[in-house]
């Protein structure tokens, strides 16, 4: 027994002896390594993948962010664009159904014919009311020549007034009556500032026969604002609702 394993000893360290000597004699084959193009840029793959997303050439990089600035810019334009449009439909889109008061039948025609003129519809009915008013005038003089020279500067600046010729209040001047407080108020001051003589007024309630129009067709923030600026153009007294549809 021991002299089967002395032989199997002798044998595996014959082989390793043998497998050792035929090791030296093989040849080592180098092969060259290849090497690109001087000229030619040596990319790795995580370089690769930079360029496919934009990172890698920096020379495009200004024309990436100039490109960004225009469509910036192009955005804002158009959303400002669409924001004037917006508040431009808005505006056109307000419309009113006003109320209108008017006391004088002069008034009341000319009011009716432009309205109608304006192919408007509208309600109109007969009401009395309560109504305020603020009368301006210049106390009388002593005579009828003061009243009537005074009359005569008040012309030469473009001032409205009459002689009231009978009554307690014979020879007082009138310059105008006002439905509105803040209306007589500033044409008061006005007048004083261009005359030497003070200016009055009085305040004095009375039932008055009205006719209301109540526009039944929808009108416009601009035809209202028109339509206000020809009652005030007329010196007509109306007193405006605007009323919204």
């Amino acid at each position: 027994m021991k002299w089967l394993f002395f032989f199997i000893f002798l044998g595996n360290v014959g082989f390793f002896a043998w497998h050792q000597l035929e090791n030296r004699n093989v040849s080592v084959v180098k092969k060259s390594i290849y090497a690109p193009p001087v000229s030619q840029k040596v990319v790795t793959l995580s370089e690769s993948l930079q360029e496919l997303n934009g990172e890698g050439d920096t020379a495009q990089a200004p024309q990436v962010e100039i490109k960004d600035d225009l469509e910036t810019q192009l955005e804002a334009i158009v959303e400002d664009a669409n924001n004037k449009r917006t508040i431009r439909a808005a505006v056109m889109s307000e419309s009113f159904c006003p109320i209108f008061e008017v006391e004088k039948d002069q008034d009341r025609q000319l009011l009716l014919a432009k309205i109608r003129e304006s192919g408007w519809r509208y309600r109109d009915v007969e009401l009395k009311k309560n109504s305020i008013k603020y009368w301006l005038y210049i106390s009388a003089p002593e005579t009828k020549e003061e009243a009537t020279a005074i009359i005569a500067d008040l012309k030469q600046k473009n001032i409205d007034s009459f002689r009231i010729t009978r009554g307690e209040m014979k020879n007082r001047i009138s310059l105008g009556l006002y439905s509105v407080e803040g209306t007589a108020k500033g044409e008061e001051a006005r007048i004083e500032s261009l005359v030497d003589y003070p200016v009055e007024t009085f305040q004095h309630e009375r039932v008055v026969s009205l006719l209301k129009i109540q526009f039944v067709d929808k009108i416009t923030r601009e035809q209202l604002e028109s339509l206000k600026n020809w009652s005030e153009l007329n010196k007509m007294m109306i007193k405006l609702e605007k009323n919204p549809c």
